[in-house]
């Protein structure tokens, strides 16, 4: 009876959750890989099915999880929405501006306007100042957010 258990799991439609791993998340788990993620997820008692992680660039990592449930997603998802702050693109992808962002294509797109431009929206003036402060901003990025009014 067990066998047919495990064999119907097989067919057991998985539920999937993608993200970038946050700032937080990399200068605290130190080391960042599959098994590293999972043993920092079990530690905070979260229920999934299996992490895989994929190394995009200079701490840029795109991690997927996938769960047997909504709710174990659910749950995932509030836990990791603690871990907010990305990591500029001056710093993942730091040969991007030539004149202005060149993030048109790809992971540059899909990290930078669909994750961390919402992000930034996010922060409040002040926020934006110390921000741009522990990441050290180039001079052009900060000439490009003035041009651009993204700085209010």
């Amino acid at each position: 009876m067990k066998t047919k258990y495990n064999m119907l799991k097989l067919f057991k439609r998985k539920v999937w959750y993608h993200f970038y791993l946050p700032a937080e998340l990399y200068h605290y788990i130190k080391v960042i890989n599959d098994k590293t993620l999972k043993q920092f997820f079990y530690d905070k008692r979260l229920l999934f099915r299996g992490i895989r992680c994929e190394k995009i660039s200079n701490k840029l990592f795109y991690v997927s999880v996938s769960f047997n449930s909504r709710t174990e997603k659910e749950t995932f998802e509030i836990e990791i929405a603690k871990y907010n702050e990305l990591f500029p693109p001056w710093v993942v992808f730091p040969d991007i501006f030539y004149g202005a962002p060149r993030w048109n294509q790809g992971i540059q797109e899909d990290y930078c306007i669909r994750n961390w431009l919402p992000y930034w929206g996010s922060l409040d003036f002040n926020q934006k100042e110390e921000y741009l402060l522990k990441y050290d901003c180039p001079k052009e990025w900060i000439g490009w957010f003035k041009q651009n009014n993204i700085l209010e």
